[in-house]
């Protein structure tokens, strides 16, 4: 998708339709036929970004369901790691998890979330993680990914090999600290 790459190169908030219109040869004017504003094509881009991220969730195998629950994190992580203008822009829409009014609800990222939840989910039944509320238990997991993520997203001079060490370090003592009690 064109607008993808656009949007990398030049980043949400320096993209205008103008640039985008310019990229493809077209006018401004014939671009708006085909969409009402720059938030249908973010929103298109986002939506398009989630399903890529549930189809690689989706593919995270593993021995146990922990082992998968952890899989999903890394895989998570490297996505983010991938290309963080993307990640920025999918997290302005949300997952219909929790009722939260003024936010545009995405389904896409509705979908990504509910493959994390089952997997997380099975880790429950299967007894690697203490029994709690699906959503609480989906929520603390990806906030402490979210963490290891931020040094993906704002590097801070680590060598590869080292802060890929803290990233897992992270999520293994996030997943010991859920365990059953």
């Amino acid at each position: 998708m064109l607008f993808r790459s656009v949007l990398v190169e030049h980043g949400m908030d320096a993209l205008s339709l103008r640039t985008l219109a310019s990229r493809l040869g077209v006018t401004a004017p014939a671009l708006y036929a085909h969409v009402d504003d720059k938030a249908d094509l973010l929103r298109a881009v986002a939506d398009a970004e989630f399903a890529l991220l549930a189809d690689r969730l989706r593919a995270v195998t593993g021995d146990t369901s922990i082992a998968r629950v952890r899989g999903q994190a890394i895989e998570f992580i490297d996505f983010v790691g991938e290309c963080p203008s993307l990640y920025r822009l999918m997290f302005q829409f949300r997952p219909d998890i929790v009722p939260q009014e003024a936010v545009t609800e995405l389904p896409s990222a509705s979908a990504a979330v509910a493959v994390a939840m089952e997997a997380v989910n099975q880790a429950m039944d299967d007894g690697y993680l203490r029994r709690e509320d699906p959503v609480v238990m989906s929520l603390t997991i990806w906030a402490a990914t979210q963490g290891a993520a931020v040094l993906v997203l704002y590097p801070l001079g680590f060598e590869p090999e080292y802060e890929r060490r803290i990233v897992l370090n992270i999520i293994d003592s996030a997943l010991a600290g859920l365990a059953p009690r």
